[in-house]
């Protein structure tokens, strides 16, 4: 069984934190070549395919990728019927047509990237989306269907708060669904101007049923 991550370096914005290679201008004829020249590389390696038991689509902004490119993407490895197939997403990319689209094409994990709840820290790190964006984008999601979501949060941000963005995680919780919800963190490098090195923690599982 083999693991795969594909890389999506397109953005509407790059984010002010980011590290990776990202932040490429998503106009058609950028992503129609991107897409070629990743196909002519997924071919050339083709007999190196096995049954894939995790695939990821990564970014960037993978959420921002054609349906029919992720169609012709996925169709091009073998994967096994019970794997995992994550899409990163950015909660302002959203729409009820593209989730539904999305479930269509065989993603069963989402990995959604809220980062924080706080309207300011959303706009000094850069990132387009809103905490309404937040909230808004795992209803949907939810509503289309999945039911394996996670969320990302930026820690160590000076004025950011564990309560808001708790409490914005126990909004979107169904009790009744029986379902546990995974919160993922990941901890941002302080620059003195403007992030405090304050110890990081991390909720690794959060139950809403016990």
């Amino acid at each position: 069984m083999q693991r795969v991550y594909l890389h999506y370096p397109f953005c509407t914005r790059l984010c002010r934190y980011c590290n990776f290679t990202a932040g490429v201008s998503p106009d058609s004829n950028r992503k129609n070549a991107y897409h070629n020249a990743l196909m002519r590389q997924i071919n050339h390696y083709k007999h190196f395919n096995q049954a894939n038991e995790s695939f990821y689509l990564g970014g960037g902004t993978p959420s921002l990728m054609p349906a029919d490119h992720m169609k012709e993407i996925l169709d091009s490895f073998d994967i096994s019927p019970n794997s995992e197939i994550t899409l990163e997403i950015n909660p302002e990319t959203v729409t009820k047509e593209l989730a539904a689209e999305w479930r269509r094409l065989g993603i069963n994990r989402v990995s959604l990237g809220w980062q924080s709840m706080n309207e300011d820290i959303l706009r000094f790190i850069g990132r387009t989306s809103t905490a309404d964006d937040n909230i808004r984008a795992f209803n949907i999601l939810r509503d289309e269907g999945f039911d394996n979501i996670s969320v990302d949060r930026i820690l160590s941000i000076n004025g950011d708060s564990d309560e808001l963005f708790l409490e914005a995680v126990d909004k979107v919780a169904n009790p009744s669904s029986g379902q546990w919800w995974n919160y993922s963190t990941s901890q941002l490098a302080p620059a003195p101007s403007s992030i405090k090195n304050v110890p990081c923690f991390s909720v690794n599982v959060i139950s809403f049923t016990d």
